[in-house]
């Protein structure tokens, strides 16, 4: 698996399922509505001021980020400004 690294002050996140969601053979089916969703995250740029460490989960806007794949997986670009909260598991 290729690594990835988070560059200036931006942040790589992997949305993940949460109540509302199906998850079939890897893809994630959003609900009808358009709410904030779940992703964890994956790096974090060397100038991200917040406080957020790689595994942890956030809460993001409805279509926020630019989507890339690497080796098959979809991944999300942010800045640290997009995250809403972190979420506490």
């Amino acid at each position: 698996m290729t690594k990835i690294k988070a560059v200036s002050k931006r942040l790589i996140v992997k949305q993940v399922a949460d109540d509302k969601s199906e998850e079939k053979k890897g893809i994630i089916i959003p609900g009808d509505d358009r709410k904030p969703f779940k992703a964890q995250i994956i790096a974090v740029g060397v100038e991200v001021d917040c406080h957020v460490n790689a595994g942890e989960y956030v809460l993001l806007p409805f279509m926020t980020g630019t989507p890339i794949e690497i080796d098959g997986q979809k991944f999300l670009v942010i800045f640290e400004d997009q995250i809403l909260a972190v979420i506490d598991k």
